[in-house]
């Protein structure tokens, strides 16, 4: 698929996202709308990989791979940040999942960011950096719903980064990770994040 096709794909199934809504629906409702229609979308994007599972191996699909990658599984893994010292492996078993309704939040960001332009499975992964750093910040400030998300928890999630000491590239991506993401929620799907 052409970069120009795949635009117009995203911008059509934006455009049906927002026909989904009414004005009468409450942000839950606009939210768990976002979600079904990312579970459908999710065939045409990964159509072997399961919903439900917190790890996804997409190798099948993406555009590109290295020889490195060849022999590596490319998964996505939708977890909270492991605690574990930097650069220290922690097995895929022992890392923890993203509980909902944040796990259903990363995972249609990952399927509209594939579906948009798709992706290396290194890519997404500095996507769900960033979440993991969001995800602290929603936790901490004893979030229960996404809508309750604003542009000062995005702040805090990249001052929670800048505090791990990552490296500057790295802290940039994770940043403009954040920055896409509070772009996308206050400007496409009708989130106030004021």
């Amino acid at each position: 698929m052409s970069k120009t096709n795949a635009l117009k794909k995203a911008d059509f199934f934006l455009a049906e996202l927002k026909t989904l809504w009414q004005p009468s629906d409450s942000r839950i409702e606009h939210f768990e709308k976002v979600v079904q229609t990312c579970k459908k979308q999710m065939r045409a994007v990964f159509p072997t990989v399961s919903w439900d599972t917190h790890i996804w191996e997409i190798s099948d699909y993406e555009p590109t791979q290295s020889a490195r990658q060849a022999t590596h599984a490319s998964n996505i893994l939708f977890t909270r940040k492991s605690g574990a010292a930097k650069k220290a492996r922690v097995a895929i078993e022992d890392q923890v999942p993203f509980p909902r309704p944040f796990v259903d939040l990363t995972k249609s960001m990952v399927v509209l960011k594939h579906l948009s332009n798709p992706v290396t499975h290194g890519a997404h992964m500095v996507l769900i950096r960033a979440f993991r750093y969001l995800y602290e910040v929603f936790e901490g400030h004893g979030l229960q719903h996404i809508h309750q998300l604003n542009g000062i928890h995005f702040d805090h999630a990249c001052q929670e980064a800048i505090k791990q000491g990552e490296k500057s590239s790295t802290l940039y991506r994770t940043g403009e990770q954040l920055s896409y993401f509070e772009h996308s929620l206050c400007t496409r799907y009708g989130h106030r994040c004021n």
